[in-house]
């Protein structure tokens, strides 16, 4: 199943998570934070971004609208998107 949004909603979606890109940029400066681009993804959108503050790890989310869609959760490694979870995974996982 695909779905797909209207473009005022896709508008309003991305207006929502630069909005929020802003508010963590900003509370990021005000506490003296430094930022540091670990990835970049020039031909897909990611809609989500997690890291785990006990093991360091992150992961990303594309969305399944976008054309290019081939992983929905991936975890950063060496800065390049891993499928996760795969059949590699461990079954327990200790983030």
């Amino acid at each position: 199943m695909v779905i797909q949004f209207p473009a005022e909603q896709r508008t309003l979606l991305m207006r929502v998570h630069l909005i929020f890109a802003a508010v963590v940029i900003n509370a990021a400066a005000l506490t003296g934070a430094d930022l540091q681009e670990v990835a970049s993804f020039a031909d897909q959108q990611v809609t989500g971004v997690g890291v785990s503050t006990k093991s360091g790890r992150i992961f990303v989310n594309f969305p399944y609208w976008s054309d290019q869609h081939s992983i929905s959760v991936a975890e950063l490694v060496n800065g390049e998107p891993k499928p996760f979870h795969n059949r590699n995974h461990p079954t327990q996982i200790d983030l």
